[in-house]
């Protein structure tokens, strides 16, 4: 069976990647990574775990739309939602799971729209050991 790895950060071009994945996989692993809190910053307002909570909340959400379309679809799938670097995040979770692929879009909801191909995607392109599909 194949696993694929669909960045989802938002954005229109990570639905468009994960409608690609969908028609490639048997397996399909969606996956959002928060950026980490300025925790010291955090902390004077709020106890960690509360920063915790609301960081896998708002990546719940960001995976909502994603979820929905497989559900529909009836397509086998898992949802994660990690915190770090996105780059290195996905690409290590990649290893770990022994994907076959990454999908992703060529540009997030950051950064300049004039890119080719977004900064995040060409981090993953570096770092992974497996191979990447950048979806426009």
């Amino acid at each position: 069976m194949v696993k694929i790895l669909v960045a989802i950060d938002g954005s229109d071009a990570s639905l468009r990647a994960l409608r690609r994945a969908m028609g490639l996989a048997g397996e399909i692993h969606v996956v959002n990574v928060q950026l980490p809190p300025d925790a010291a910053l955090l902390s004077r307002y709020m106890p960690a775990e509360d920063i915790d909570r609301e960081q896998f909340e708002n990546g719940i959400c960001m995976l909502a739309p994603a979820c929905k379309l497989l559900e529909d679809a009836r397509a086998t799938f898992r949802s994660h939602v990690l915190i770090g670097a996105p780059a290195f995040e996905l690409a290590a979770f990649a290893q770990r799971e022994n994907a076959d692929e990454i999908v992703m879009g060529a540009r997030g909801v950051g950064g300049l729209r004039s890119a080719v191909i977004g900064s995040t995607a060409k981090q993953v392109m570096q770092l992974a050991g497996v191979p990447v599909s950048v979806v426009e």
